[in-house]
């Protein structure tokens, strides 16, 4: 399990804010909804959902401690008592049939097994219950994390990375809605679209990579890691087709909706 400076992300966490923001406006709660947030982080989005749901129940959780620590502290129990945030891995969810609807905005394309983290959604959801999910899929473009693979692989960091595993999946789009299917997920929408985010500086940038490429640089020795963020951005400047400014990050988002139908298979 790879462990985020929490406040160093919160400090870059505007984009992931602006994709759920997005995602929530769309989404009709009611007042005394039941929710869980699935790989949480900060936990802003988290509360936002339960200031939605002032009589319902909201549970934000996450595999990283420290960020389950940081969302506990940012949104204590004592304002917020209809909000709670526990430690649990996405592919190993502890809740069974508890809330109405489940979220997940861009985590789960960092669970391995696909199969385990949505039979976790299926399984916390009551039937009848409805998941919003969001994740980075299988795309033309090469992604950010594809280049980063391509420069820990590099004669220059290759040695750090003799025994790696990719700690990410980009699954295709109409794989994983089959994969949803077959845990007893009705398939609402699947919608696969391309998305830009202007950083507007390369300093502004590499602060978002310094925050987000941990599960590579923890292998490094700390005076490294911005040689290897550099790296990886100076790779990424020359993707095909460009991006739309200097300093945008483009990448692809599978949103799908999906309904419980069933008790998950086994």
């Amino acid at each position: 399990m790879t462990e985020w400076d929490a406040a160093a992300y919160r400090q870059v966490s505007a984009l992931q804010a602006h994709l759920a923001a997005r995602s929530l406006a769309a989404l009709a709660l009611a007042a005394d909804e039941r929710v869980l947030d699935v790989g949480c982080g900060d936990g802003r989005v988290t509360a936002a959902l339960a200031a939605r749901a002032p009589r319902g129940r909201v549970v934000g959780c996450d595999a990283s401690r420290r960020m389950i620590a940081f969302a506990t502290r940012a949104f204590p129990a004592a304002r917020h008592a209809n909000l709670r945030f526990v430690v649990a891995d996405a592919a190993r969810l502890p809740l069974r049939a508890a809330f109405d609807r489940v979220v997940s905005f861009n985590a789960l394309h960092w669970v391995l097994d696909l199969d385990a983290a949505l039979a976790g959604v299926a399984a916390a959801l009551v039937p009848g219950g409805r998941a919003l999910l969001r994740l980075v899929p299988a795309a033309p473009r090469r992604a950010l994390e594809d280049v980063i693979e391509d420069t820990a692989r590099s004669p220059a960091w290759a040695a750090a990375f003799a025994d790696w595993t990719a700690p990410y999946v980009h699954p295709d789009a109409g794989d994983y809605a089959a994969r949803a299917r077959r845990a007893g997920l009705e398939v609402e929408h699947a919608r696969v679209a391309q998305e830009a985010w202007d950083f507007g500086s390369r300093a502004a940038f590499a602060a978002f990579a310094a925050a987000t490429f941990v599960a590579w640089t923890e292998r490094l020795p700390a005076e490294r890691h911005a040689a290897f963020v550099a790296d990886v951005l100076d790779r990424y400047a020359g993707v095909t087709p460009a991006a739309p400014a200097p300093h945008a990050f483009v990448f692809a988002q599978l949103e799908i909706a999906l309904r419980r139908v069933a008790p998950p298979t086994s």
